[in-house]
This record gives C-alpha cells, structure tokens and sequence, in this order.
C-alpha cells in the first residue's frame, strides 16, 4: 500500500509503472492531475482513492492493473 504522507498535487508519468505488489494508494485529497501511465502495469491495484478535484487523467494511466474501471466511471460522474 501507499499512503501519501503529504499534499501531491501531481502524480508524475510513469511514476508507480511497474509496481506489480501495489495493490491500494491512498490521501490522495490533493491530486487534481495523474500523469500518463502512472499506474501502468500495476498488477496488484485493486483500489486507489479518486479524489473529486482530479482534472485530468494521462493516457494509459491504469493499463494492466486491476482497477475497476466502472467504478473510476461512477467517481468520475460524481
């Protein structure tokens, strides 16, 4: 798991790429933008916190991880 100790405004491209025991990432309160492929082939990711006050998603962001990508919809609607 990771927890941002911190306020992280910006989740860097290809920051966890790779990461195939990541499996949570929380306190992301502060995150507004994810950058591409962050979460890349994060095999593990089960679940991250999406805050409201993300604007924007780089591509592939989530690619072969285990993130639900109809519940990203439903928090992406809210």
């Amino acid at each position: 798991m990771v927890e941002l100790t911190s306020p992280l405004i910006k989740i860097a491209y290809q920051a966890f790429l790779g990461c195939v025991n990541l499996e949570e990432v929380t306190n992301l309160e502060k995150t507004a933008y994810v950058g591409s492929e962050a979460f890349k082939n994060c095999e593990s990711l089960t679940s991250i916190d999406i805050p409201e006050g993300v604007i924007s998603y780089g591509d592939y962001t989530f690619l072969n991880s285990s993130i639900n990508f109809e519940y990203l919809a439903l928090i992406s609607s809210i």
